[in-house]
């Protein structure tokens, strides 16, 4: 497991900011430590629940490979795979690279060149397997969702993009999108996707923030939700509790 990019790091850290949350990035010890008070912190501070999925895009995938290069997210200089009682096919290799070695007098080895063909192979499949399981959990939020067409919930703005925004549900981890086209103002999005203005009213939202959304559609076949923004002056990330909330849907505004 080698060491986080650089530049998403980076990105990570200006977002961070942008929410509230300094991160010392000066080194990767740096960076280990940033992490963990950050999954400290979102115990406190929900809303920076969001910045968690995206710490963990700017970590290395980890992959098999005949090279060790340790294991940053453990902080292991040395590192092999060995879990049990689980039995993965990676489990069985290194089992049998150790066992011959535990019972002879002589150095066992194998061939490396097929042995790292064996690890990217490992490897893909266990992308394939992660894949199929986001696709899964999707599938089930909108089965899950289907039912609650219509309904009002709160959540905060986790995603920016030319064609809308989107929205986790404060909840539980369900994500939609809220088209512009079903606003009553064009809204411009910000280079870095941490901002967007309305055009009109020049009313500014930015990540991590307050909204109010009803679920407006979910298509099971295409695992997407489609929400429509309950438009109302929304809670800064971090700046109110129950009691804002509460006020400011009071004067909620339907767009």
């Amino acid at each position: 497991h080698d060491e986080p990019d650089p530049d998403k790091v980076m990105e990570l850290s200006r977002f961070a900011r942008e929410m509230g949350f300094d991160m010392n990035i000066s080194s990767p010890e740096q960076v280990a430590k940033a992490y963990n008070r950050l999954a400290q912190e979102v115990q406190k501070r929900p809303e920076l629940r969001l910045l968690s999925p995206l710490a963990i895009r700017t970590m290395a995938k980890a992959a098999y490979s005949t090279e060790n290069i340790g294991h940053y997210g453990l902080g292991f200089e040395y590192y092999t795979h060995f879990t049990s009682p689980i039995r993965r096919y990676s489990d069985v290799l290194a089992h049998r690279l150790l066992e011959p070695n535990l019972s002879h007098n002589d150095f066992y080895r194998v061939n490396k060149s097929r042995l790292e063909d064996q690890c990217s192979h490992i490897s893909k499949k266990e992308r394939n397997a992660i894949t199929a399981e986001r696709e899964s959990i999707k599938y089930k939020q909108v089965e899950f969702i289907e039912k609650h067409i219509g309904e009002e919930f709160d959540g905060f703005i986790n995603g920016m993009m030319d064609r809308g925004f989107f929205v986790e549900l404060e909840a539980g981890l369900i994500e939609g999108m809220v088209p512009f086209e079903t606003l009553d103002e064009p809204f411009d999005v910000s280079d870095s996707r941490l901002r967007m203005v309305g055009a009109f009213s020049k009313k500014e939202y930015k990540m991590g923030q307050r909204v109010r959304v009803r679920i407006a559609r979910a298509d099971l076949a295409k695992r997407q939700i489609e929400m429509d923004w309950v438009r109302e002056e929304t809670v800064p990330a971090g700046s109110g509790g129950n009691n804002g909330k509460d006020n400011n849907r009071n004067k909620r505004r339907k767009r």
